[in-house]
């Protein structure tokens, strides 16, 4: 929230413009034909957790991952959100708050569905399908890609 605002100067066709280009970009190196080196702390989480009491462990995972101690980001739409949200944020404080809120609640509710099935489930299956991973990846990327090109016609 703090960055957008110091970006608030620049007009909204050239923030808007960056948003899209950047996701673009961020779309190019999911597809592979790009690679980024993008800033992440790449501690995971030991799989011999899990092996003893998987209820327990889901819990703990998730408050590990939740809090930022360990984490390992594997998909680019984590920074096509901060890249709209910084770039295109909504107008007026209000709008700004709640749509910075709803993005971080619904981040966070993405990330815990995986642990919450596990614990509903009583296990804890470390290796997930990975056509659901990466369909969520392309969905999620061309949410942000949608956002970024509605909000620079809107500027034009």
């Amino acid at each position: 929230m703090i960055l957008s605002g110091l970006l608030s100067p620049l007009a909204l066709m050239w923030r808007a413009t960056g948003a899209v280009a950047a996701v673009a970009l961020l779309i190019i190196h999911a597809a592979g034909i790009v690679c980024l080196d993008l800033p992440q702390r790449q501690w995971q989480i030991p799989q011999e957790m899990f092996h003893r009491r998987p209820v327990d462990a889901a819990w703990r995972f998730a408050a590990i991952l939740g809090t930022g101690v360990r984490t390992f980001i594997t998909s680019p739409s984590v920074y096509a959100l901060a890249v709209v949200l910084a770039l295109t944020p909504p107008s007026g404080l209000l709008a700004s708050v709640t749509g910075f809120s709803l993005a971080a609640v619904g981040f966070g509710l993405g990330r815990s569905v995986v642990v919450g099935v596990q614990a509903a489930l009583r296990s804890a299956a470390v290796n997930h399908d990975r056509r659901w991973l990466v369909a969520a990846t392309w969905i999620s990327l061309a949410t942000c890609l949608l956002i970024a090109v509605r909000t620079l016609t809107a500027a034009q």
